[in-house]
């Protein structure tokens, strides 16, 4: 009735006085040995196939079978079927067991990958598992990649080893999510009794970050100016292997992120931190004049290659400091000394100093700092500039103000000139009868004496200078 486990995780089980190994072996039976074995806190036995043992007991069993419940305290308290005669056991069976860890039941997480992608597990009673590939589509992934707080995109869903064996047990299998779901516990499945899955055959997903094809930012900087350099590609965040990482790729980044008057810094063996992502791109060579580094050469990887370089590699990254001059002050960490400067709008690459990769690592203490009175000078700009718009915003304040002075008076005098015209007629007919009421002429002499003023061009004051009527 005793049980034992040798070097290589072989399951034995003492019958009839002799050491008998498993031909077959199910989580119940598993579950069962794990408790003997004092695993008070047990919640998993996963069996598993072992090709070749240093048992004692070689391939043999003395045994047909034993079956439990998985609520037995020993193997002795389940159903042992006898045979007839020694058993030979093309394949043996070892144990692994398990014990509660801090995790929260229904949490998954992507491990053997990168930080948008790998294999799937999940906490199931303390213990994290992974998820059979069997039935494993892009609505499962989908729900996986929603529960980790990427974005509602499709994803890439992998149903073998892209992202290795599994390492602990199979607790899902035939998985089937609507997309709906938060949590992939909400889906419909299979739980680890119900499982017959190799554990090759797990389940992988590789999420998508919002992003579109050759998009830069950077993270790990203490301000927005400096940082890791992350491009993006097949909509997924990665990095920038600092194989001939210059000052002119650096002021190219700068310039794409609109930090058009800065002092630049190239910065070498992952100064911001390497984020676990795979490497997108490498060997990159820009002249400094390019606005975009997609306008650059330089060489892509694949995701697997990428994912298998990024441990071995050291990743590229800038600093952007704001900084008062007009031109490009752009400087390389290197192992000789703290920086090299070089001012110039445009930048010759055959006059950029080389990197190399023996450089050591790069303190902090050496980058170029902003000087105070630079700070002060900006913001004696900023308020002169301030000033001009105010005194601009006053003259034309006052430019209005006379030209509508202008129009009201214009107004008013040709108003008062057309009440003028209107009175001068008026003022004229009553001087005329006024001066000429008390003469009495017949019509017939008026017409007579103006004819006569026009034929011989006498004045009218004169018309009646003679009539003694006047």
């Amino acid at each position: 009735g005793d049980i034992q486990l040798d070097e290589n995780k072989v399951l034995e089980y003492c019958f009839n006085g002799r050491w008998s190994v498993f031909c077959q072996l199910t989580h119940s039976e598993a579950t069962v040995a794990c408790r003997q074995l004092g695993h008070v806190t047990y919640t998993w036995g996963l069996p598993f196939e072992i090709k070749e043992s240093s048992s004692s007991a070689a391939d043999k069993s003395l045994f047909e079978t034993i079956t439990c419940t998985s609520s037995e305290k020993s193997l002795s308290d389940c159903n042992i079927q006898e045979g007839d005669c020694m058993k030979y056991c093309s394949t043996i069976m070892g144990l692994k067991c398990f014990v509660p860890e801090d995790c929260t039941e229904g949490s998954v997480q992507l491990v053997d990958g990168i930080e948008q992608g790998g294999r799937v597990e999940v906490c199931v009673n303390g213990v994290w598992g992974s998820v059979c590939g069997e039935g494993w589509d892009r609505t499962d992934a989908l729900v996986v990649c929603k529960q980790m707080g990427f974005p509602d995109l499709e994803p890439i869903a992998y149903t073998a080893d892209e992202f290795g064996v599994s390492t602990g047990p199979v607790v899902y299998s035939n998985v089937d999510c609507g997309g709906w779901e938060n949590y992939l516990i909400e889906c419909q499945k299979n739980n680890y009794l119900e499982i017959t899955c190799s554990y090759a055959t797990v389940a992988g997903v590789l999420c998508a970050d919002d992003c579109s094809d050759g998009d830069i930012r950077l993270v790990g900087g203490e301000t927005r100016c400096e940082g890791t350099v992350e491009i993006c590609f097949d909509s997924q965040w990665g990095l920038i292997d600092e194989s001939g990482w210059s000052i002119a790729d650096a002021i190219v980044i700068c310039r794409e992120l609109g930090f058009h008057e800065s002092t630049v810094d190239a910065l070498l063996h992952s100064y911001y931190g390497k984020p676990n992502k795979a490497i997108h791109i490498g060997d990159v060579e820009c002249y400094g004049t390019e606005d975009k580094l997609t306008e650059c050469t330089m060489k892509s990887y694949s995701l697997k290659d990428g994912k298998n370089l990024q441990d071995n590699v050291d990743v590229a990254g800038v600093s952007c400091i704001l900084s008062s001059s007009n031109n490009f002050t752009s400087s390389i960490l290197r192992p000789d000394q703290s920086s090299i400067s070089v001012s110039s709008p445009s930048v010759n690459r055959s006059f950029l100093p080389s990197v190399t990769r023996s450089s050591p690592s790069v303190t902090r203490s050496s980058l170029p700092s902003v000087q105070p009175h630079q700070t002060s000078s900006s913001q004696t700009s900023t308020l002169s500039v301030v000033s001009i718009s105010l005194v601009c915003l006053l003259f034309i304040l006052i430019l209005v103000l006379c030209i509508g002075f202008m129009i009201y008076h214009k107004r008013k005098y040709l108003k008062k000139m057309k009440l003028r015209r209107q009175l001068i007629p008026v003022a004229m007919s009553n001087i005329f009868e006024e001066k000429y009421s008390s003469l009495h002429f017949t019509g017939e002499e008026i017409c007579k004496k103006t004819e006569n003023v026009y034929t011989t061009g006498d004045n009218p004051d004169n018309l009646y200078q003679d009539d003694p009527t006047f």
